[in-house]
């Protein structure tokens, strides 16, 4: 070899050795801190690593360390005007430590970073000191101050390639803003857009610590691409300081899913979509049986100028329910203010049944609160229609995103108010018209007593189910007081039939079907640990697409043959009680809607099916699920 290429040869042996550190040992690690580059480009970033080796029999923490401990931490010590990248942290495993749950790691592994160095950047020697917890039986505290000479130079000089590739390829692909996170009461639930992942049951790791329960099982569900998972919050929880970070590994990928920007411009639904649907729902209030008989006998009699008083009234009155609402919204609960409980219902079909027997005895509807004359009585006008409509939003609430913080819940108030009142608002205008309008003839009020002495019985058929036959006793006997004093045989006659139809529901009240079971923890754990198909459906006294669907499909024979055919246990829920173990399930799956139907596979993934069901619709579902899942 000639002279020259000797010190050429040297020259890079030197180099290669400056750029080169030995290892620190401590009594349970090995750490050392390497460069990829034994020289580099001033203003050109480049990556170093920690390299921590644990004994074998201890491991140290993840970024998220679990139940305790401590996270391993880098502490930079650079000349200014350096810039140090976030630490990429390869793929954990969970450790469960007599009932402990950590997250870390056995093996050897690398923490990466970038730097970036100035452009004015020259030699130097890299400085970090690295801090850990090992744990076995016990976590130990360590740390070392690791450095590591480099040389500023015109051209990058690799190095450590293959342990850099290596470092590489035990980190997960990040995926930036695929993610969305909401938190409700004891739950944190995220929605991650993986197509990646195809439909598979990952394991989850949520990067942030303090945020969820460490060693509990998250709920998972596939909806299209999407995948929704839910995790109980950490006992110790704390608020995210930066957007969390979601790490989904399977047998063959790994992927850290960012969620989206907090920020309400960027990372929320705009509101408009559901100010609309809420102004939507406020006009087809209108037309509910319960409603229309108030709105119409006031729009028919409506005076010049009462329109803005009657928008008022009612405006003032769903801004006070949604205020309700999100009170009890904070209480805990997925249903927030619950309008279905046996005393509401009660009351509402008291008051249905009053208002129609008045109607029926021909005497004003009702007494003061529908006379002309009064200042205030457009106002009262319009909070009456809220009250009567009240049933109806607690129908509609869950469609209008009832988790909403208390503005946003306002605003869809506000609008969910001006689609009810808007009706009376726009006749205002045809008042001038209202001396050449024929008036309600009595067949027409009689019709209007109709609908609403059906919304009467669809109340107590509600109540028949909730508390046994007290309330319903109660409910019956206002409505016949209020028949009694009436001025005509008939209606003394009428007067018992509200008691006879209550005691004929209590004695003849249909029960379950004997293939149907009442949902239960205890048991869909059991079925699902026999690897059995599970249907459970969430549904309610008061849910008039449950009924519907319960009705055209649920219940029909073709249903029962397919349930025998894929040996599928039916589990029905009813939240009308809010039964506290309806309540839990409802919250896992973020969900406030009902009726709420997820079919498990054999496998025990669930698969949410559409709200609205036919039968071609649930067998598509059902051979989908089940025999993809063979």
């Amino acid at each position: 070899m000639r002279p020259g290429q000797l010190l050429l040869a040297a020259l890079l042996i030197m180099t290669s050795l400056l750029a080169r550190a030995e290892p620190i040992s401590r009594p349970h690690m090995q750490v050392e801190l390497k460069a990829e580059l034994s020289q580099f480009t001033p203003g050109q970033p480049f990556w170093v690593a920690v390299q921590l080796q644990p004994e074998a029999g201890w491991y140290s923490l993840w970024q998220n360390p679990g139940d305790n401990g401590q996270a391993t931490s880098l502490d930079w010590q650079l000349p200014k005007g350096w810039q140090i990248g976030p630490v990429h942290w390869p793929i954990p495993d969970a450790i469960d430590q007599d009932g402990i749950t950590h997250f870390g790691y056995r093996h050897d592994h690398s923490l990466l970073v970038e730097l970036t160095p100035p452009k004015e950047a020259k030699d130097l020697e890299l400085m970090v000191k690295a801090s850990w917890q090992l744990c076995q039986q016990q976590c130990l505290a360590e740390d070392a101050l690791l450095t590591l000479p480099l040389k500023a130079g015109p051209k990058a000089q690799a190095n450590h390639s293959g342990f850099f590739a290596k470092a590489r390829q035990q980190l997960p692909r990040p995926l930036p803003s695929r993610g969305r996170m909401e938190i409700q009461q004891d739950l944190v639930s995220f929605a991650l857009k993986v197509p990646e992942l195809s439909g598979q049951p990952p394991r989850v790791f949520v990067a942030n610590p303090n945020l969820v329960k460490s060693g509990a099982l998250p709920r998972q569900l596939w909806q299209g691409d999407t995948l929704l998972v839910s995790l109980p919050k950490s006992a110790h929880y704390q608020a995210p300081p930066k957007a969390p970070q979601v790490l989904l590994v399977t047998q063959d990928q790994a992927l850290l899913v960012g969620m989206n920007s907090p920020d309400p411009a960027e990372g929320q639904s705009p509101l408009w979509p559901l100010a609309l649907l809420a102004l939507a729902a406020g006009l087809l209030l209108n037309a509910m049986p319960f409603v229309f008989p108030v709105v119409a006998l006031k729009a028919l009699d409506l005076k010049t100028g009462q329109g803005w008083p009657y928008l008022g009234g009612v405006l003032a009155s769903t801004w006070a329910l949604a205020v309700l609402w999100w009170l009890s919204h904070l209480g805990g609960g997925p249903g927030g203010l619950d309008l279905q409980s046996p005393l509401p219902v009660a009351i509402f079909a008291s008051l249905f049944a009053l208002l129609g027997w008045r109607l029926l005895s021909r005497q004003p509807l009702p007494g003061r609160l529908m006379q002309q004359g009064l200042a205030y009585q457009p106002i009262l006008a319009g909070v009456l229609v809220v009250v009567l409509a009240s049933p109806g939003v607690a129908m509609l609430a869950p469609a209008l995103k009832a988790d909403l913080a208390l503005w946003p819940l306002l605003a869809l108030a506000s609008a969910l108010g001006l689609g009810l009142a808007l009706p009376m608002v726009l006749l205002d205008k045809l008042a001038p018209l209202a001396p050449w309008l024929p008036k309600p003839s009595h067949s027409f009020k009689r019709l209007l007593a109709l609908l609403l002495l059906l919304s009467a019985v669809w109340q107590l058929w509600v109540l028949q189910g909730l508390e046994g036959p007290a309330f319903l006793l109660l409910a019956a006997l206002i409505i016949a007081t209020g028949l009694w004093p009436l001025p005509w045989r008939l209606a003394k006659a009428l007067a018992w039939l509200p008691l006879l139809a209550v005691m004929l529901g209590i004695v003849l009240k249909p029960q379950q079907q004997p293939d149907t079971l009442a949902f239960d923890e205890a048991t869909l754990k059991e079925r699902l640990a026999q690897h059995r198909p599970v249907l459970v459906n969430i549904t309610a006294d008061g849910c008039i697409p449950c009924k519907v669907n319960a009705s055209t499909t649920l219940g029909r024979e073709e249903t029962r043959a397919l349930f025998a055919l894929y040996d599928i246990t039916y589990l029905e829920g009813n939240w009308t009680n809010r039964d506290p173990a309806v309540g839990r399930y409802l919250a896992s799956f973020n969900s406030s809607a009902l009726p709420l139907y997820v079919l498990y596979d054999q496998q025990g993934q669930p698969h949410l099916l559409p709200q609205l069901l036919s039968p071609k619709l649930l067998a598509e579902s059902l051979e989908a699920a089940l025999q993809g899942a063979d």
